[in-house]
């Protein structure tokens, strides 16, 4: 019975092709917090700071730093500023990077 009702909603919540490629190109989609992320992350490599070491430096979390970098979070001006500054950059210079 548990198994019938298990097909049953399986089959409920199934995804067409059409709906599929929709979120497949919506994962694709660079956003503006994706690409100020690519850009923090390259800069951060580029001085050789981990994570951890950054986000000291900065004075954020190493999980917000990772949430900032992957595109997850909305940064705030004073956090950009922050880390533009960490970078030796101005925060238009980090804006043009990442081509907003």
């Amino acid at each position: 019975m548990l198994f019938i009702v298990f097909i049953i909603a399986i089959n409920s919540l199934s995804i067409n092709s059409h709906h599929l490629g929709y979120f497949v190109r919506m994962k694709k989609r660079r956003t503006p917090q994706n690409k100020l992320g690519e850009v923090v992350r390259q800069e951060r490599n580029r001085l050789g700071y981990s994570q951890e070491q950054f986000a000291e430096q900065v004075g954020f979390h190493r999980t917000y730093i990772g949430h900032v970098e992957r595109g997850e979070k909305n940064i705030t001006l004073g956090g950009l500023l922050k880390i533009a500054k960490a970078f030796k950059l101005s925060g238009a210079k980090l804006l043009e990077q990442a081509g907003l």
